[in-house]
């Protein structure tokens, strides 16, 4: 399994507020369109700090490292990007392998 963090910063225009929402209710209705995406996961910031880098990590499965590139060069995929984007000054992706290392009782 693959994974993607996305760490996006909102354009300067956009309240946390207003970027939450984006992120949380209208974003992820095009992300669930790509193809082979088989998770995601959207961690936007509690409290609002102009001088931090990031307001949100995002994280996308896909079952490989090909299906994250047919994924992305589908229309989904490039609608997703385009809507990112048009909401964000930044975006930064690193693919990572995920270890687990502690899990506590819930």
């Amino acid at each position: 399994m693959l994974k993607i963090m996305s760490m996006l910063k909102r354009n300067d225009d956009m309240t946390l507020d207003e970027f939450r929402k984006w992120a949380q209710l209208r974003h992820p209705r095009i992300a669930a369109e790509i193809p082979g995406l088989v998770a995601y996961k959207v961690n936007v910031c509690l409290t609002d700090d102009p001088a931090r880098p990031y307001d949100a990590v995002n994280e996308l499965w896909f079952e490989s490292d090909a299906a994250r590139v047919h994924g992305f060069a589908a229309k989904a995929g490039r609608d997703a990007a385009a809507d990112v984007a048009a909401h964000c000054r930044t975006r930064t992706h690193l693919l990572v392998a995920e270890l687990e290392v502690i899990r506590g009782p819930r």
